[in-house]
């Protein structure tokens, strides 16, 4: 179940991390799998509390580079001897017989024969032939740098020189393997620079077998400031385990996860405040983009000039080559499996029983730059969950060039132990803080088009932002108002937080994910009621409670016929907060929804089929009148990586965008 099930939770998890040594992590397990390890452990942890905790890991495993080549560039790269054309190129100059013995001279011969008369052919075999080379050289660094930089220029003004065709022509079997030579040589020459910490800088030398190559200028596309990222790492030196998609696509060019360290706490500008504060991953893909062919310099020396392009995969798809525009090779799944590898074992069943370990970690969270010009979407896990719960599904919609383009992801980061309203109330403070800091007027058309999903309790929470309480709420507990209870400031604003609110307008739609909104009879069940009696709620919330309980028990008191004191006579918890018996959560059920939603809901017998439970929460208890759509999935609770559900929640992404 997972995700740092939080991708992007990802990056969310606590988030804090390990030091990266962790080069295998295992691949994640079910719910069901935890709750059987659990047992065997001899602790008894049933559907209560397993609700969404993601008990499996998602991490990455270090691998041979060949290993990831897609599979059909694998026949181009197996090539161990000359192919066809650079055979012929190696007769008709008659150097056929001295490749075998003194092929660096032939590549030499043939150099100066390209840098003579640019023959397309000669460019070909150079880029074949210095493959070969390279390859046979890869034990040996310095000797093949230079071999794979020559084959990384030629396949490049190889692919440069077609002729103009429109997007998505095939390319032929020579380009084909020309861009498959460019690929795995550039992929090899930048984990040699990683290795040897090399970084770039304008007007940098690298040298070639003849001459050298000079890095003119940067093309950087990210959407982070260059120097917010501290290092990069070649994405195929690495696989990706617990993952369910691969979202990778073949193309031109290098994957790389570019991996950025929080700055120092004291230097964090307002807008720092919504990315963690630890280490995240962002994918890019790297083309080196050379000349068509070399100059000589002032020395006599040739020399290509070269751009380093640093592509954005979320942004673009496809890169121009010469005439021709070519699709950018992309790898979105390994960064976030890589940042998550680093990460501990999930705390959500600590930020339950423990609500106040989570203060320095809670919180609304982005996993890059807010972007204005995108729809945001926030994702609000579960009880005893973490943003984790949403890798699988994050992962699915980086997938769809359209949904990627067009929104953001944010995730909300919450203690569950603490009582469902007291948690909204600190959504709802987290989304109008990026509200004010990002839109002050209202007036940001994309901002306004929020969408809010929601699983289980956070599904709770997600209702509460697009209903309006007026003192429904307030009356469950007394019907003496706040100001005849004469509390004192901060009791007074904590009841103000918790049981007086409005929808929020910039809130455009919201998803429902096997949320209970009547409740669960597994809170009720004795090991719930355990855990129920085990939270400790922080002292900023216990001790006005206390104080606000006080004051209504005694105008209770005074009121024989009320039935106040009975309503509040013990400690309120995430927990209690989902018992069927919690008349909260019935008012809530009264209160009209201000915008559009739509559930998804699981069964663990039979999908398409009203009725049933997903094991944990009860169709009768998810199933909400005046859906915009609701979808039934054989699923258990976590039906947020429930595949259909997935996309099922694509489908209304892009159906929002209309």
């Amino acid at each position: 179940m997972i995700i740092t099930s939080q991708q992007l939770t990802m990056q969310l998890e606590s988030m804090t991390f390990t030091t990266p040594t962790q080069a295998a992590l295992p691949v994640r397990m079910p719910a069901t799998a935890c709750l059987r390890a659990g047992r065997r452990a001899g602790v008894a942890l049933p559907v209560a509390l397993v609700l969404l905790a993601g008990c499996a890991s998602v991490g990455v495993r270090r691998v041979d580079f060949d290993q990831r080549i897609p599979e059909p560039e694998r026949l181009a790269l197996s090539v161990t001897e000359p192919g066809a054309c650079a055979q012929d190129i190696l007769q008709n100059y008659g150097v056929a017989a001295e490749w075998g013995s003194n092929p660096d001279a032939v590549l030499r011969r043939l150099g100066d024969e390209y840098y003579r008369t640019t023959n397309r052919p000669v460019l070909y075999a150079l880029s074949e032939l210095s493959y070969l080379r390279a390859k046979d050289n890869l034990a040996k660094p310095k000797r093949a740098a230079p071999l794979l930089l020559a084959c990384i220029v030629y396949s490049y003004a190889y692919l440069a020189g077609m002729p103009a065709a429109p997007a998505g022509t095939p390319l032929d079997s020579a380009a084909h393997n020309a861009m498959a030579f460019y690929n795995y040589t550039l992929g090899r020459y930048l984990m040699l620079a990683e290795r040897a910490k090399l970084r770039y800088a304008q007007g940098m030398q690298l040298r070639l077998p003849q001459g050298y190559v000079a890095l003119d200028q940067r093309d950087y596309k990210l959407i982070w400031q260059s120097g917010e990222l501290d290092e990069y790492k070649v994405a195929y030196e690495y696989e990706a385990k617990g993952m369910d998609v691969y979202q990778v696509t073949r193309g031109i060019g290098v994957p790389m996860i570019a991996i950025r360290r929080p700055p120092n706490k004291e230097k964090l500008t307002p807008e720092e405040r919504y990315l963690p504060q630890q280490m995240l991953t962002y994918a890019a893909t790297v083309v080196l983009r050379s000349a068509l062919t070399a100059k000589l310099d002032a020395r006599g020396r040739h020399v290509w000039h070269a751009t380093l392009a640093v592509c954005d995969p979320v942004q673009t798809d496809t890169v121009k080559v010469g005439a021709r525009t070519l699709p950018l090779a992309t790898d979105l799944t390994t960064p976030l499996a890589y940042v998550i590898g680093q990460a501990p074992s999930p705390s959500g069943f600590a930020g339950m029983l423990n609500p106040a370990s989570y203060q320095t970690q809670d919180g609304l969270f982005m996993l890059q730059p807010y972007q204005p010009d995108k729809i945001p979407v926030v994702f609000v896990h579960g009880l005893m969950s973490t943003p984790q719960a949403w890798l699988q599904m994050l992962n699915d919609i980086m997938g769809d060039p359209a949904l990627r383009r067009r929104y953001q992801f944010w995730f909300f980061k919450y203690p569950t132990g603490n009582p469902m309203l007291y948690s909204a109330a600190i959504l709802r403070d987290a989304l109008r803080g990026a509200q004010q800091l990002y839109d002050p007027a209202g007036t940001n058309a994309a901002f306004n088009q929020m969408v809010v999903v929601g699983h289980s309790m956070g599904g709770l929470l997600t209702k509460t932002l697009v209903q309006t309480s007026s003192n429904t709420l307030w009356r469950q507990v007394t019907d003496v108002s706040p100001e005849q209870l004469q509390l004192a400031p901060d009791e007074r604003a904590l009841v103000d937080k918790i049981f007086f609110f409005e929808a929020q307008p910039y809130i455009a739609r919201v998803i429902f994910m096997a949320t209970p909104h009547r409740g669960s009879s597994e809170a009720e069940r004795p090991i719930a009621r355990l855990g129920a009696m085990l939270t400790k709620l922080p002292s900023a919330l216990a001790a006005p409670g206390v104080n606000i309980v006080k004051r209504v028990a005694a105008h209770a008191a005074a009121e024989p016929q009320s039935d106040a004191a009975q309503r509040i006579d013990h400690k309120m918890t995430g927990i209690d907060s989902l018992s069927p018996d919690n008349p909260t959560l019935a008012t809530l059920c009264t209160l009209p929804i201000a915008v559009p939603f739509h559930s998804v809901i699981g069964n663990n017998k039979q999908a398409g089929v009203p009725g049933g439970t997903d094991g944990v929460v009860p169709y009768t208890s998810s199933h909400l009148e005046d859906a915009q759509s609701e979808l039934i999935v054989k699923s258990d609770h976590s039906v947020e990586e429930n595949l259909n559900a997935i996309r099922e929640v694509r489908r209304i992404l892009l159906q929002h965008l209309e």
